[in-house]
């Protein structure tokens, strides 16, 4: 046995070249990084970042409307102001149900945040979590975000409910959900910025 893995070894440094024991070490080492619990979420976070692409609109003729009823949902900020949907009626609203545990919404954070820094005064962001404040306000400080987070404070409207996260919805101004993306994605995409300006120029 011991002689077998020996010719095995030997064939395999004689006959891999240079880049392939390169990529086997790489490979090698992300598997050990994959079962490290401390290293395991921003592995795998990062690894889904390169994956994401950017989410595809809803044919308009699919597109659901918001209604009255559920634009009177109400959610209250991480400091504590208390708002309802149709507070922001009017103007597009991205919805990101997310948290500091999921590696999909952790690994489209930061293209959520980039997204939201150039679109702030135009777009309202509503980052959704049932995480304590806490929790939340130290992964942002840790991660140096500045997002808008909201918790939630009666039931999540049906055309908005979901049993897994990340789940993104963005809304425009006339209240059609023309995103509906479950899973992580690209955000800060020159076609998610081609819809929001389209929207907002409406």
């Amino acid at each position: 046995m011991i002689e077998y893995i020996r010719r095995k070894w030997t064939n395999y440094k004689n006959e891999k070249s240079l880049f392939g024991k390169i990529s086997d070490v790489i490979f090698v080492l992300f598997l050990i990084a994959i079962l490290i619990p401390a290293t395991r979420k921003e592995i795998s976070s990062f690894a889904i970042r390169i994956i994401s692409t950017s989410p595809d609109t809803v044919d308009a003729e699919e597109q659901k409307t918001v209604s009255m009823q559920a634009m009177q949902w109400r959610l209250i900020s991480i400091d504590g102001d208390a708002v309802q949907l149709s507070d922001f009626n009017g103007k597009p609203v991205f919805i990101n149900f997310w948290a500091t545990w999921c590696p999909p919404c952790v690994a489209e954070l930061p293209e959520i945040n980039d997204l939201q820094t150039a679109y702030r005064d135009n777009v309202v962001f509503l980052l959704i979590t049932d995480e304590s404040p806490e929790t939340v306000r130290a992964f942002m400080k840790q991660k140096n975000y500045d997002l808008p987070v909201y918790f939630i404070q009666s039931s999540v409207p049906e055309i908005f409910a979901t049993s897994s996260i990340p789940a993104t919805f963005v809304v425009s101004p006339d209240n059609k959900i023309v995103i509906e993306k479950r899973g992580a994605a690209k955000w800060n995409s020159d076609s998610i910025h081609e819809l929001l300006d389209k929207m907002i120029k409406k």
